[in-house]
């Protein structure tokens, strides 16, 4: 038994490496800018210990820190400081949680179904058809995604120690499985529903109260519930009070949508993950789905009766004598628990297919189990080849499908043009896509092109206060300054607590020699961002042409503290002492402006004359 668990671990990992080979070099996309490209704070170690009791070094946005995912952040600070903004380290543990994921469906399996050479055969081709279908190719290829795997990994290995517990009843397992939700629930909150998983599971296979057909006595007794009450009261109550005392609030403090509008449009979320895990197209970073506002909407109608005869089955198939057929109707209520809290919470993007992954799981169980049932039977009337010849076939053939959708898919993922392009294939209608590619060839220094993507989005969507902004920084670049603070004041009406607005309106101020506008646009975004470095440099510049060097030094030394790998604030701070005469400090600062940026300009000339 342990030899074919070795060999099934081996064939999910290789299987999973080979398809995944042309993922690892893929670029950053969307919030890896903010959340970890431009982050400074996930470039020193004594950051880390302080990610668990604030939010602050989440983001070099202040705007993008709502989220508690204290160990997501602390795997980005390990790669951050071993391999810098190297995309490759980054997709490497992605890739490694994802495998993990895997082989824990292969055992969760195992120990559902027990031993068997047809129950090795399901937990195999569950696990196989998990490991590569293209609808969880988003978590291995979108860095940002790994809060998904992370989760998932954590609650899926939760899961399994709870299967163990109850077949074992060892308390070892029960203390693993509590501590695997504790880490699942510190990298995403959607670990929050695990409780209810482990309650269904004790209600579909196992109670020391239940017999046969008891589930409704099973459900009333108080007893049920007191294997559960340690996962509420030691972590879930905890971790909202935590939430609650530090941001002000227990879950989402702004909700994007009404409830009710919202709980109408995921009926067809549902719907919609349902079909793109039976037939994986139309794959992409974004989907622009349109909000239901009424239960008459014809796709809100079909969508719910989908969902009742999907409903209906499960609850037949939860009558069954027959054990996997309890375990799909168990599946079925998996996929719709695992949604639940992105379906009772508005969030920005309505749907996105990271979420989906743990819901993934009881799409490749569902089609294993089946397969399973077709080799159980003792072969097809009228044909030589036998029953478990063709399933078998048939899961080599869909593996080798999915295989290669998903290594085409990672080259969509290559950089932020082919991806953002392929949205824009889908969804023409979209600003996203307009708005991304404008970033793209602004990066490039195509700017006109770039400004025609900008303004193709605010066509679309005219609120979208991050085009403004792009847009005011063109404008400034090719020195029409009026243009250029009309858009900055167009994007602060808009988000008024944009920061970057008041940095880049203060610059054009500067530029324009308009000092003291430009003072006060700092302080603002200061204010805003505290920890926002661009303004305490131009500040220090600023206090430099007016002599005052006391001033000048402590907004360097404040840029130093918040972000050690500046070193023009280093350089800067040995230009201004060796002006005072101050010639060994003035020579360390040089030394470690050298040391933080080896090939910063000027640094080795000015050690060179110190006579150093």
């Amino acid at each position: 038994m342990r030899r074919w668990n070795l060999i099934s671990m081996f064939i999910i990992a290789g299987l999973i490496a080979i398809v995944y080979l042309n993922a690892l070099d893929n670029g950053f996309h969307y919030d890896d800018e903010h959340y970890i490209q431009n982050n400074q704070f996930l470039e020193r170690w004594e950051n880390v210990p302080a990610m668990f009791t604030t939010t602050r070094f989440y983001s070099d946005d202040q705007l993008f820190t709502g989220h508690y995912r204290p160990l997501v952040y602390v795997t980005y600070a390990v790669n951050k400081i071993l391999g810098g903004n190297n995309p490759v380290g980054y997709h490497v543990i992605n890739l490694a949680f994802h495998i993990g994921s895997a082989m824990l469906l292969y055992l969760i399996i195992r120990a559902m179904l027990g031993g068997g050479v047809s129950n090795f055969y399901i937990a195999l081709a569950a696990a196989l058809i998990f490991a590569v279908h293209p609808f969880n190719s988003e978590v291995v290829n979108y860095i940002t995604a790994r809060s998904s795997v992370m989760s998932g990994f954590f609650y899926l290995l939760a899961f399994y120690f709870w299967v163990r517990f109850r077949s074992k009843i060892t308390s070892y397992f029960y203390i693993a499985s509590l501590l695997a939700f504790l880490l699942g629930m510190l990298s995403k909150e959607v670990v929050i529903t695990l409780p209810v998983i482990l309650w269904l599971y004790d209600l579909y296979f196992f109670h020391p109260y239940r017999t046969s057909r008891s589930a409704l006595r099973t459900l009333f007794n108080w007893r049920t519930y007191i294997p559960y009450l340690p996962f509420i009261l030691s972590v879930l109550v905890p971790y909202f009070l935590i939430r609650k005392i530090k941001y002000g609030v227990f879950a989402i403090p702004v909700l994007n949508r009404d409830i009710y509008i919202n709980l109408l449009t995921e009926t067809r979320v549902l719907v919609k993950y349902i079909i793109m895990l039976i037939s994986p197209v139309g794959q992409s970073v974004y989907h622009d789905i349109d909000v239901s506002t009424s239960i008459m909407d014809w796709r809100v109608l079909l969508s719910l009766a989908l969902l009742a005869i999907i409903g209906v089955m499960t609850f037949i198939l939860a009558r069954s004598n027959r054990h996997e057929w309890r375990i799909i109707s168990f599946s079925s209520l998996w996929f719709f628990v695992t949604l639940l809290p992105t379906t009772l919470f508005p969030l920005n993007d309505i749907f996105q297919e990271n979420r989906g992954y743990l819901a993934a799981v009881s799409f490749a169980v569902v089609v294993a189990l089946i397969m399973g049932w077709f080799i159980r039977k003792s072969g097809l009337a009228g044909m030589s080849v036998s029953t478990p010849a063709i399933v078998s076939l048939c899961l080599a053939l869909l593996l080798i499908v999915y295989s290669i959708t998903t290594f085409n898919r990672n080259k969509v993922w290559q950089d932020e043009y082919t991806l953002w392009s392929d949205v824009l294939v889908k969804y023409p209608d979209a600003y996203k896509p307009y708005h991304a590619l404008g970033l793209f060839y602004m990066d490039r220094g195509e700017n006109d092109r770039a400004l025609e993507y900008f303004q193709r989005a605010l066509r679309i969507y005219p609120a979208m206060y991050q085009a403004y902004n792009r847009i005011g920084i063109i404008y400034g670049e090719k020195g029409d300054t009026i243009t250029a603070i009309a858009m900055f004041k167009k994007t602060i009406e808009l988000r008024p607590d944009f920061h970057r607005a008041y940095y880049n309106l203060g610059t054009t101020y500067y530029l324009n020699n308009d000092i003291e506008p430009a003072i006060a646009n700092y302080m603002k975004a200061l204010e805003l961002s505290p920890y926002y470095t661009e303004p305490y440099m131009a500040l220090a510049e600023i206090y430099l042409r007016r002599k005052d060097t006391d001033r000048a030094k402590e907004m360097y030394e404040k840029v130093t503290q918040i972000k050690p790998s500046e070193a023009s604030a280093y350089y800067r701070l040995g230009l201004i002492y060796e002006a005072e005469g101050k010639k060994a400090l003035s020579v360390d600062y040089y030394k470690t402006a050298l040391k933080t940026d080896p090939g910063l300009r000027g640094v080795k000339e000015r050690i060179s004359g110190s006579g150093e």
